[in-house]
């Protein structure tokens, strides 16, 4: 019995032995899949970046991939810092929290409490909080709307609004519509009810007591920016290379001043200081973060706020759902060349932080997909190759002949404007966003953002008519009427 009991006892020790060592093994393992992944992705040139990847409370990998300057020998570092764009809603949102908790505000205050020279009596803080208020995107204005060779702020915005009159395009609390305009009205709420400049009142009461310090708010044009800034990069199809995005888009240099949509600098690490700030409640309480963050209704209550099908809408994030009832949730952003990403599981405590500043080679949601993957069945397999469009480079005046207004002749009355401007041409559809356009061929435009292509065609004198718009299934012809 003596030997049976020593024998018994050896093989409950290896057992246990075994089991600390599988269990070594396999987080070896994960992190090393996590290395892999962004080498290999690294080397594709489908990631050039900033990772930080947390699981169960501990950092798996934290790493700095690619250029941060092009033309330079500077590399990116864990100290790199990069706009952040409409990650910066959730820090507006906590702010908004924070001046609740003191009794300044409600969110059931009227927008033109605070803003009475608005036209939106209706609309209230809860509502641009959701993006429920109806309010336009500022933008997708074009230069009828606004002086695209100034420099804008929240101020001017707010004025162009004033002027322009446009009523919500459905009543307030009865949709979703994804404005930016929504958040910049929030942060001037946010001036106006602390009475010091929204980049102080985040710098005092949120990025001090999360440590964030290598996080600020300003213009890119304005500030002095410091070796560790990150510069973005965009897709020239007509160069077939990335080139500083300041060079090729306008939106990003002239809209920069704008608050609260956007305009956070910050890194990985201090980003995830702030995820732990959250989760630790440390900036408001428990019961104040999670009023915020309960989805609005619309449609007489009887739909939730979604920014996609399946995923509500709160507070700057989009809520995971869980059985657990944990809050699950991701926070995303694009500006310019960068591309941002902060996904936070509370269930697992794990924290996923993606900073790119180079978005058209770069999927952040296909990358997140296979970190997933690795961080729950350990299971390695690589996002498909992201392959930018090449084009061909034509004489001015061929492109200056794009330029005019069009309109589908069949079907709704949707319109694009092409606009030739700075040696380079833009598109806008409707009321969305400017995009570049750039030519595949004599006759043919794309845009990087877009499967589909515009196939022109021209009159006996050489002039363009019109062009059909194909690819995704869709085939409609536009008509050039101006």
């Amino acid at each position: 019995m003596t030997m049976f009991r020593e024998v018994l006892y050896t093989l409950s020790w290896i057992l246990i032995l075994s089991i600390c060592a599988i269990s070594v093994a396999a987080a070896q393992t994960k992190q090393q899949q996590l290395i892999t992944l962004f080498d290999t992705l690294s080397n594709r040139q489908n990631f050039n970046g900033c990772v930080l990847i947390s699981d169960q409370g501990e950092v798996l990998l934290q790493s700095a991939y690619g250029i941060g300057r092009a033309g330079t020998q500077r590399r990116l570092t864990n100290e790199s810092r990069f706009e952040i764009g409409s990650i910066t809603k959730a820090f507006t949102a906590i702010a908004i929290m924070q001046l609740k908790e003191k009794g300044l505000l409600q969110y059931d205050d009227s927008l033109t409490r605070f803003l009475p020279e608005l036209p939106f009596p209706r609309v209230t803080i809860k509502h641009l909080l959701s993006n429920i208020s109806g309010i336009e995107e500022f933008l997708s204005w074009t230069e009828g709307e606004i002086d695209m060779s100034a420099s804008q702020s929240n101020a001017s915005i707010i004025g162009t609004l004033s002027e322009k009159k446009t009523q919500p395009s459905f009543v307030p609390g009865q949709g979703f519509h994804y404005s930016n305009t929504n958040y910049l009205l929030l942060a001037s709420i946010i001036e106006i009810v602390s009475n010091i400049p929204f980049e102080e009142y985040l710098s005092r009461n949120i990025f001090k007591p999360c440590g964030m310090q290598n996080t600020s708010v300003g213009a890119r044009h304005k500030r002095s920016l410091s070796l560790e800034y990150a510069y973005d990069y965009s897709w020239d199809g007509s160069q077939n290379r990335l080139v500083q995005t300041d060079s090729l888009k306008r939106y990003p240099k002239f809209m920069s001043g704008i608050k609260g949509a956007y305009g956070i600098f910050t890194t990985s690490s201090d980003l995830f200081r702030w995820v732990q700030a959250l989760s630790d409640y440390k900036l408001v309480s428990a019961a104040t973060f999670n009023e915020a963050m309960t989805p609005s209704f619309i449609k007489d209550g009887t739909m939730v706020a979604e920014v996609s099908p399946g995923i509500p809408y709160a507070a700057g994030w989009s809520i995971i759902p869980d059985d657990s009832g944990s809050n699950n949730m991701f926070s995303s952003g694009i500006y310019g060349g960068y591309t941002s990403l902060v996904v936070r599981n509370s269930s697992r405590e794990r924290t996923v932080i993606l900073l790119s500043n180079s978005n058209e080679t770069t999927d952040l949601m296909g990358v997140m997909n296979h970190v997933d993957e690795i961080l729950e069945s350990e299971r390695l397999s690589f996002p498909d190759l992201v392959r930018p469009k090449r084009g061909i480079s034509l004489p001015e005046k061929q492109l200056r002949g794009y330029s005019g207004k069009y309109r589908a002749i069949k079907g709704a009355s949707d319109e694009l404007c092409i606009v030739f401007a700075n040696n380079h041409l833009y598109g806008k559809f409707n009321h969305f966003m400017e995009q570049n356009l750039f030519p595949e061929s004599e006759n043919v435009l794309f845009a990087n953002e877009a499967e589909s292509k515009l196939i022109f065609k021209s009159g006996s004198d050489g002039n363009v008519l019109g062009f059909t718009l194909t690819g995704s299934g869709i085939e409609r012809y536009f008509e050039k009427v101006r």
